[in-house]
């Protein structure tokens, strides 16, 4: 880090300088900087000296003097209070509000063994001795390779032009650790690329465009072709309660989202997987961010990326405009007896003015309130609202929805549900969308997915009351 601040002195204190300035206006600075002191001076070192992975499993841990003299304390009696925050290190992960397309939650999806429909052997187990190669050669570099392929349809029923598209994308990820193999204080090289390809004459990320909708009915899934996406370096120290990322990622990737963002895995309209009022930079772009989680139920993150950055460019040398994305998210993720985990964050945003490309200033939140209510049963509920809206096109959006796990042949398929109420930035007729899905895990490395989405008031055809979008979704992932 010391390094790249003498290269570029002026480019980074200025950012630095901003930053600041942007983020206590949206509120988040005095977060932001009791943290570290929460972190490192009170609760992390009781937390973690409660944690069973503090001593070794093979060696009992010695009970104090005192204890053959005191009784044990009997366990809370749940009946007694029906409101019980559980904690347990065991099962501490860094930072809940990632969504699942940032990389190394990915990397976890698709390193998790699902139960399927079918074995479809003649698939399945050439991937078994992939997995098994791969083992391998991460013991002994450090080095693993995943590579998913998904392809998606879709069908409107209305709008004037083309209403059926195909399209695919082909997605590469490369994890290196590179310090700390084995501990909880890594660092980690990641790199992915990625290959968009439409299926015919046009995609589905177009779509909205002749239908006349203000939410896309996906995003990703266009006729992009080959980019480098992510090339980021991620440290984790004190024992993984402090994260820094710094190289070329998505920023939204990081906050914002909820754990049923994905148009890979689960909802497609952009309502739903993707936080659409936020006015992120186009994909993939230089960035930096720090996190903090000093205690297993809170967690707060923050940084920046460039403004002029884009998925298809070397965004770099437009730091010396100086005009960059500035985020902070607060998040409390408790863990509520009898129900399960949670998760109620707020995001403060702002995008810089940008007169290269004649894009204004805006600022904004987003308030995302999930909770597991057993096992099976997720719910989650958005709200993002943007002073202006002019860059999105979008001045609010309010979503809700469910995830349901096991019906219909596997206990890892999964059903979907959810409704949004989207606010145009210039006046015209709210959007309204539904959008359900259910997904076959047919084995366990493949899925298919059926998905309609109803489109209420369609933003941009004034002569449509509804719209409906079918989509088929099919996904390879080792």
């Amino acid at each position: 880090m010391n390094r790249h601040v003498r290269i570029r002195p002026r480019s980074f204190a200025s950012l630095s300088h901003v930053a600041m300035q942007k983020l206590a206006r949206a509120g988040v600075l005095c977060g932001l900087s009791l943290a570290p002191a929460i972190a490192f001076l009170a609760q992390p070192s009781r937390v973690l000296a409660q944690s069973p992975a503090a001593s070794p499993p093979s060696e009992p841990v010695p009970a104090p003097a005192s204890s053959a003299a005191e009784p044990p304390e009997p366990p809370p009696d749940p009946a007694s209070d029906g409101f019980m925050l559980k904690i347990d290190p065991a099962k501490f992960e860094f930072s809940p509000g990632e969504t699942v397309e940032y990389p190394p939650s990915m990397e976890k999806e698709i390193e998790t063994v699902r139960r399927g429909m079918f074995e479809l052997d003649f698939i399945e187990s050439p991937i078994r001795s992939y997995t098994e190669w791969s083992d391998k050669f991460e013991l002994e570099t450090g080095l693993r390779f995943h590579l998913a392929y998904t392809a998606l349809f879709q069908q409107a029923s209305g709008g004037p032009g083309d209403r059926t598209r195909f399209a695919g994308d082909l997605d590469l990820m490369g994890f290196w650790t590179l310090i700390g193999r084995g501990t909880k204080d890594r660092g980690l090289l990641v790199a992915s690329g990625e290959y968009r390809h439409q299926i015919g004459w046009e995609n589905p990320n177009s779509l909205r465009d002749d239908v006349g909708t203000l939410q896309r009915t996906t995003g990703g899934f266009d006729d992009r072709g080959i980019v480098l996406r992510d090339l980021f370096y991620i440290q984790h120290l004190f024992d993984e309660r402090l994260r820094l990322l710094a190289g070329r990622a998505d920023v939204s990737d990081l906050v914002g989202g909820h754990r049923l963002q994905s148009i890979n895995l689960f909802f497609l309209n952009r309502a739903f997987s993707a936080d659409s009022t936020t006015a992120y930079p186009g994909g993939h772009v230089t960035a930096a961010s720090a996190s903090i989680r000093p205690v297993d139920w809170f967690y707060v993150t923050g940084g920046a990326a460039n403004g002029y950055g884009r998925s298809t460019i070397n965004d770099m040398p437009y730091l010396d405009e100086e005009k960059f994305f500035y985020f902070g998210e607060i998040g409390f993720t408790p863990t509520i007896e009898g129900l399960g985990s949670g998760r109620y964050a707020v995001l403060f945003w702002h995008m810089d003015e940008r007169e290269l490309i004649n894009s204004p200033s805006d600022s904004g939140f987003t308030i995302i309130l999930e909770q597991d209510l057993n096992d099976s049963l997720h719910v989650f509920a958005r709200y993002g609202n943007a002073d202006d809206g002019l860059i999105t096109s979008i001045k609010s959006s309010t979503q809700a929805g469910m995830g349901f796990r096991g019906m219909l042949g596997s206990p890892d398929n999964l059903t979907g549900a959810a409704f949004a109420y989207t606010e145009p930035a210039v006046a015209t007729r709210d959007e309204k969308v539904v959008e359900v899905f259910h997904r076959f895990q047919v084995s366990p490395h493949i899925q298919f997915t059926v998905d309609v989405q109803g489109i209420f008031d369609p933003t941009n055809a004034p002569d449509d009351d509804a719209i409906a979008v079918l989509s088929l979704r099919l996904r390879i992932a080792f």
